[in-house]
């Protein structure tokens, strides 16, 4: 996991990401917002959020991986039918 390689402790860094995604989705949820309106009222300018997402937005590594991922679920769903 990538919260212990940066010296986390396997039960510090489970809680991190579960509290982490359990908040954002409860945000996104409760709010009238985009998702993208969410998104940029939590990424300060030069903020640890913004240099996350720069690199996973890099070269559009996060979008092509969320492209793949959802072309192999579908693919395998319609050789389940």
């Amino acid at each position: 996991m990538a919260a212990e390689s940066i010296g986390f402790d396997d039960e510090t860094a489970r809680t991190l990401v579960l509290d982490t995604i359990a908040g954002t989705v409860e945000t996104a949820r409760q709010s009238t917002d985009t998702l993208e309106e969410l998104r940029t009222s939590v990424t300060s300018e030069n903020g640890t959020i913004q240099a996350g997402l720069a690199e996973l937005m890099r070269d559009r590594k996060l979008e092509a991986l969320f492209q793949i991922t959802v072309q192999a679920a579908y693919n395998r769903a319609i050789e389940l039918r």
